[in-house]
C-alpha cells in the first residue's frame, strides 16, 4: 500500500474535505505516523534477533525511505498486509468514534 492510498483512506474516514488544506495535512501526518508506528511494532515482533539488530543499525544510519522499505519488504514478507491491517484498524476506530 503506498502513501497516497493510506492518506486517501484516512482522509475519507475522517471526512477532512471541509477543513483547510493545512489542517488536513497536519491531521493526515499525525494519523500516518500512528499507523506507521503500529505497523512497525508488528513487523519488529515478527523479526528474529539478527534481523532486529540489522534493523536497529539501519535505523541509526540515515538511509532513504526506499532503502528502509526495501529492508522491510525483504525481511518481513507480509509488510504490506501489516500496513493494510493497521490502516483498516485505524479507519475502523475512526468510523466507530465518529458514528456515535
Amino acid at each position: 500500500m503506498n502513501n497516497e492510498n493510506i492518506l486517501d483512506t484516512i482522509a475519507n474516514a475522517l471526512q477532512l474535505q471541509g477543513l483547510p488544506k493545512e489542517e488536513q495535512e497536519t491531521l493526515l501526518l499525525e494519523f500516518s505516523a500512528l499507523i506507521f508506528r503500529d505497523a512497525l511494532i508488528t513487523m519488529l515482533e515478527r523479526m528474529d534477533e539478527p534481523t532486529k539488530e540489522r534493523f536497529a543499525a539501519l535505523a541509526n544510519e540515515k538511509v532513504s525511505e526506499d532503502e528502509f522499505k526495501a529492508f522491510l519488504q525483504e525481511h518481513v514478507p507480509d509488510a504490506d498486509a501489516i500496513i493494510r491491517h493497521s490502516v483498516d484498524e485505524m479507519v475502523g476506530d475512526i468510523l466507530v468514534a465518529t458514528s456515535s
